[in-house]
This record gives C-alpha cells, structure tokens and sequence, in this order.
C-alpha cells in the first residue's frame, strides 16, 4: 500500500492521483475524500467554505469520471461514494457541509440509474457521525454534535465496503441513523432545521441526535480534516488498483 498526497480540492490534485494508478486496471473506488466546517454560514471565511465544494463535490465528481468512464469501457468495476444521513437534513450551522452531502446523496442514486445496464455498480454509503478527528479539525468541539457519543469508525468502514462488494445501491450505517434518515423522510424541514441549530450551534453541548458523517475507508488508515490536503493509499496487484480518497492531517 502505498500513500501519494494531492490536493483533492483540484483539478491537478485528482489528476496525480489518477495518474497513480499508473494505467492499471481500476477495480474499485472508495471515493471518501472530504471536509467539514462548522459556524454559521455568513461568519465562515468564504474560502474555507468553497473549499468544502471543491472538495466534497468538484473533486469526488471529477475523480468519479475519469475512473468510471474506465470501469464503463471494460464493462466492470465498482464505486463506493460516501455521502451521509446529514443530507437528509437542513444543516444550520454546517449548512455547506450538509449541501453538499445532499448532493452526494443524489448523485449516487442518479450515476447507478445510469449504470445500470452495465456491470459498473455504484453504492453510497450514508453513516452519521464516527469517532475519529473530523470535528475537532472542523473546529466544532464546542457543539453537541461534536461532543456526543459517536460510531465506531472501523464498524463504518465494513459496512460500507461490504455494501460496495454486494453491488447494494446504499446503505445507512448504525441503527440509530437508520431511524434518523427515515424520520428526515417525513419530518418538515423547518424542524429539522432548528434540531440542527441546537447541534450544531457553538457552545451548546447537549448530546442530541447526531446528524454529521465521518467514515474512514476500509483500505486505508487516516483522518478527515479541515486542512486542505488530500491523501490516496492503494493496493499493489500486478493488473489491477483500488483507489481510495480521503484527507488527512
């Protein structure tokens, strides 16, 4: 296994890590790379801000492309995308985050539609939030969510690769977060809304029900953070790669 850092958040960053793969055959992607930040929407800094888009969404789409239209050409292959039961909900004071989540969300469900009479299979894995160093990095320790008790990360890991092995199109990892999703689906978005402002809002440390995501690939050790850096580790078969994305410290 080995490590390469790229800056996930652009165009030349994803393509050193595509350029990896050093033109072998890409059997799976674990396309987990992301950011959060937490505050209201106008007291963020507006680049920290983009820079989740640019990660969680400009990023991950574009890797996605490059390694799908490879899979789709030999007619197999597979694709995990990590998206989150925070996409479900109106994200107050991580409003950013949680968008772009939704959009993840989506676009999963709409790639595998598209795929679907292929041999390419896309899964999206949705958990809530996981024990690792993703809210500290996001500056959110002084919140509920970030204070609350959380998943264990490696349980995380397995259900979402045995999720992406099966070819199943999602999956919501942890009981709690499956009533969570499920109540999202039939709860008004104003309620869920302000939930997520008591969450969310600096300095308020009730444990209430956690709404974020974290998810530590299943191939690879490291942390999601919010410093811009991104960190691919892969397999070294003869013929074949799995590339997995995430960010590290």
């Amino acid at each position: 296994m080995e490590a390469l850092e790229a800056d996930l958040a652009t165009i030349e960053g994803v393509d050193k890590l595509y350029a990896a793969a050093s033109g072998r055959q890409v059997d799976a992607l674990l396309a987990n790379a992301g950011r959060g930040l937490g505050q209201a929407f106008l007291d963020q800094d507006f680049e920290k801000a983009r820079r989740v888009v640019d990660t969680n969404i400009t990023g991950t789409i574009y890797l996605i492309h490059k390694v799908g239209n490879d899979m789709r050409r030999r007619n197999t292959g597979r694709i995990l995308i990590v998206g989150s039961i925070a996409g479900f909900i109106p994200g107050s004071f991580q409003a950013v985050y949680n968008g772009t989540k939704a959009f993840l969300n989506s676009f999963s469900f709409a790639l595998r539609d598209e795929l679907k009479d292929t041999k390419v299979t896309v899964s999206c894995l949705m958990p809530g939030a996981t024990e690792t160093e993703f809210f500290r990095r996001a500056e959110m320790m002084d919140t509920a969510v970030g204070t609350a008790e959380k998943d264990d990360p490696a349980e995380v890991a397995n259900n979402g690769f045995d999720a992406m092995i099966k070819g199943e199109g999602d999956v919501v990892s942890g009981f709690k977060n499956k009533v969570q999703s499920a109540a999202a689906n039939v709860t008004p978005a104003s309620v869920l809304a302000s939930q997520q402002s008591q969450e969310g809002r600096a300095g308020y440390r009730k444990a209430m029900m956690d709404l974020s995501l974290v998810y530590r690939p299943p191939l690879i050790s490291g942390d999601r953070s919010h410093e811009n850096r991104g960190a691919a580790r892969r397999r070294r078969p003869v013929s074949s790669a799995v590339l997995s994305s995430t960010v590290v410290s």
